[in-house]
């Protein structure tokens, strides 16, 4: 983001990946002050990953405070964006990506590991779904600003989701609700992580570009987002993620001339705009940082 850096640190936010950990330090109107990416190894356990968010999430919050002039002091809090469904106070109860922390709780967990010259022992931490972190941050300072009614789709090793309603993020009865990419697209596919066969990640994302030309690719995708826009009519489309952001309009403009002749019921002014996130890979760290600052106004505020 091209904005001046502001004169304090509000939040660290973490993106907490399948191959990788993304982290922001966010000031209080949105800045970017710093960002950090550390590879995951996939033979790590849940502890190690712990250990490595705390490590990024600690180097983060130092260097924010040096490049902003000031000496070390507490975070004021810190915000994770997890892949899978957690529960209100933090547990991961599935994870296609992370099958290793399943079972943990994630704040108290990370809590233990944080580095004290920089987190106090109450800093707040607040945990939300990696994909809505996205979706967080493009609402708020991305591409989607201005819109109420928002799906995003993430492609990265797999493919991820999250939709905004009304201003509203919808988490559905169990928090399931966005899993796009586990949604069947071709029935006795490819097999996926999941268990199902012919999920949509498996025609649209990183792992799928192994396999899947970008012509099909589009096609693919194009299909996909025409079931969704009909289910959830939404105003825009934003594609996020490693691969999304990576290979951007060259997948997107053919979507963009497919989805149309997909969608008898609109007119052309309809069809949701469809869009690259503007954050790219940052969103995710940059919307679990919103996350926690605007839980911790809100709560200011009561």
């Amino acid at each position: 983001m091209a904005h001046p850096v502001s004169s304090a640190l509000a939040a660290v936010g973490l993106d907490v990946g399948g191959t990788k950990i993304l982290g922001a330090a966010v000031a209080p109107n949105g800045d970017l002050i710093c960002s950090r990416k550390e590879p995951l190894q996939p033979e790590l356990d849940g502890e190690d990953v712990m250990q490595t968010m705390a490590s990024v999430a600690g180097a983060l919050a130092i260097e924010a405070y040096e490049k902003l002039g000031l000496g070390r002091k507490n975070v004021p809090c810190l915000g994770l964006g997890i892949p899978g469904t957690l529960t209100k106070d933090g547990n991961l109860t599935f994870s296609a990506n992370l099958k290793e922390m399943v079972g943990i709780n994630v704040v108290s967990g990370l809590r233990g590991t944080l580095d004290t010259r920089v987190f106090a022992s109450d800093t707040p931490i607040y945990v939300e779904n990696d994909a809505n972190c996205a979706l967080i941050g493009e609402v708020a300072l991305g591409a989607a600003r201005g819109y109420e009614d928002v799906m995003l789709l993430t492609l990265g090793p797999g493919s991820g989701g999250a939709l905004m309603l009304g201003g509203r993020l919808v988490r559905g009865a169990h928090g399931y609700a966005g899993e796009f990419g586990h949604m069947v697209v071709m029935p006795g596919g490819y097999r996926c992580k999941c268990g199902r066969k012919g999920c949509l990640e498996h025609y649209v994302s990183g792992t799928a570009n192994r396999r899947v030309s970008i012509e099909d690719m589009a096609g693919w995708l194009a299909l996909g987002l025409a079931n969704l826009i009909l289910a959830f009519d939404p105003g825009i489309i934003v594609i996020g993620g490693g691969f999304g952001v990576g290979v951007g309009d060259r997948l997107l403009q053919p979507v963009r001339e497919i989805l149309p002749g997909m969608l008898k019921e609109y007119s052309t002014e309809q069809v949701p705009k469809l869009v690259v996130a503007e954050l790219g890979e940052n969103a995710g760290a940059v919307g679990a940082a919103i996350n926690a600052i605007q839980h911790v106004s809100s709560q200011a505020g009561q």
